[in-house]
C-alpha cells in the first residue's frame, strides 16, 4: 500500500467524520458515543493497513537479502 494511499483514506475518514457531525440530528451525547465507536473502527483500520504495510515492507526486506546472498554467493565462486 502506497503512503498516498493511507494518506488518503485517513483524510477521507476524517472528512466524511466531520460531515457526519454537522448534519446529525442526534443529541449530543448520542453524537459523542457514535464518534467515540467511529474513532475505534478507525484505529483499528488504520492499525491494520499498518500492519499490511510493515508486513509488505518486511517480504520486500527478504527478497532482496537473498537476492543480495546469491549475488555475493556467485561472486566468491
Amino acid at each position: 500500500m502506497s503512503k498516498k494511499l493511507l494518506t488518503g483514506v485517513v483524510i477521507g475518514a476524517a472528512v466524511g467524520a466531520a460531515i457526519g457531525i454537522l448534519f446529525a440530528p442526534e443529541s449530543g451525547k448520542d453524537t459523542r458515543k457514535k464518534l467515540a465507536k467511529k474513532g475505534t473502527n478507525l484505529g483499528d483500520t488504520l492499525k491494520e493497513k499498518i500492519n499490511e504495510f510493515g508486513d509488505a515492507l518486511q517480504e520486500k526486506y527478504e527478497a532482496i537479502k537473498a537476492d543480495a546472498k546469491d549475488v555475493m554467493e556467485k561472486g566468491n565462486v
